[in-house]
């Protein structure tokens, strides 16, 4: 998709006016450079090579706009209601990003009115009644895994969730969206639909993995290069093997049945089952003794606190989403380029799928920490006569 200027544009709900309470945090000339400029950009290309092909002048290039506290904003924080909602899946973080927004939105901007919505998307709907979020109330919550306020799938109706808003009087709505002995298998199945970064990551860090099931990449079960004889070399070489397998890995060893989850999205079929059956059925049918150890983590790996790094990271992602919020920007996500916190129109954001590539340095990566081959196939014989 090739990204142009336009497409970067960030939405604004109107003109900001307001002088910024965060000046008070500002004072001196040596802290006023904290103050994002309205011509500071974040360049989208990353190379040369694109940045030349793009034959424009250095000031056309297509670029970002960058997170942080405007010197003027939009929203009077005394007349300004917030809400918060966590929908979608669990994830490490959410608890940090709620008491994020709160800490900041109360401390730095002075909004008084901060709710949080229960249970997702569902609690906007039926007359349910928000809660009151509070300095307080928050404190300690980045200790505790999950979210404070629940969540949950699927859609609403759209008009009915704006008829709460308003009930409600809210000016802002923050979405935070939210694993000499007998031979041994160790099966992992991981979080990833489409998408196999969580089960490559999880292989370069613990160093134990021998082989990895990637959405990205179509593999074989059977056959001399196929995945189970593969699986079974290695067990004879080493006498164990640990495989992760993304969830959404192998999908077309399966016919689809029609079914959708919750959000509409295509329910996947279990390989992890398919996988700990065929493992099993292939080294009896060698004779090969098997101790298969079977983890499915998912919701385990959600739930857990975040570790130091995405503390801090949910932490300024709240405070970039706040400051964006607070001057008008919306139809916009934060996130993270060339090392700054940007900001992010959604329709680009939500405009393609972010996948493996296979071709990559990351899943070249994944091949040299384990050894697989690059593929597992099918065995190919020439016919002679």
């Amino acid at each position: 998709m090739s990204i142009t200027a336009e497409d970067l544009r960030i939405r604004r709900v109107g003109e900001p006016s307001i002088h910024s309470p965060m000046a008070r945090l500002l004072q001196g000339k040596a802290r006023s450079q904290h103050y994002v400029h309205e011509s500071d950009r974040v360049l989208l290309d990353d190379t040369v090579r694109t940045t030349v092909e793009r034959r424009c002048e250095a000031i056309d290039l297509p670029s970002l706009e960058p997170g942080g506290p405007r010197r003027t904003i939009f929203f009077d924080p005394a007349r300004t209601r917030a809400g918060i909602v966590t929908c979608g899946g669990l994830c490490p973080g959410l608890n940090n990003v709620i008491r994020g927004l709160v800490l900041e939105l109360c401390d730095n901007y002075g909004v008084t009115d901060v709710f949080g919505f229960r249970d997702g998307f569902r609690g906007l709907v039926g007359g349910a009644s928000p809660v009151r979020l509070s300095h307080d109330m928050v404190t300690d919550i980045h200790n505790k895994g999950g979210t404070i306020l629940g969540t949950s799938r699927g859609n609403q109706d759209p008009d009915e969730m704006v008829t709460t808003l308003a009930r409600l009087g809210a000016s802002l709505l923050f979405v935070i969206g939210g694993d000499g002995s007998l031979r041994g298998v160790g099966l992992v199945k991981l979080m990833g639909r489409h998408s196999g970064f969580i089960a490559c990551y999880a292989a370069l860090a613990s160093h134990d993995v021998d082989l990895v099931l990637i959405p990205e990449v179509t593999f074989a079960l059977s056959g001399d290069h196929g995945f189970l004889s593969c699986l079974r070399r290695r067990v004879s070489k080493q006498g164990h093997a640990v495989v992760v397998v993304a969830e959404g890995a192998g999908q077309d060893l399966f016919t689809y049945d029609g079914a959708v989850d919750a959000s509409g999205n295509a329910r996947l079929a279990d390989i992890g089952r398919l996988l700990r059956e065929r493992i099993t059925a292939d080294f009896a049918a060698a004779g090969t003794e098997l101790s298969l150890r079977y983890v499915d983590p998912g919701y385990v790996i959600r739930s857990v606190p975040a570790n130091g790094w995405d503390a801090v990271y949910c932490l300024r992602l709240a405070q970039a989403a706040v400051h964006a919020a607070m001057a008008g920007r919306t139809a916009m996500v934060v996130g993270r380029w060339h090392g700054r916190f940007v900001h992010v129109p959604i329709a680009l954001a939500t405009g393609s799928r972010n996948t493996v590539d296979p071709n990559g340095d990351l899943w070249m990566s994944v091949l040299e920490a384990t050894g697989q081959p690059e593929h597992f196939r099918l065995s190919v014989r020439r016919r002679t006569g």
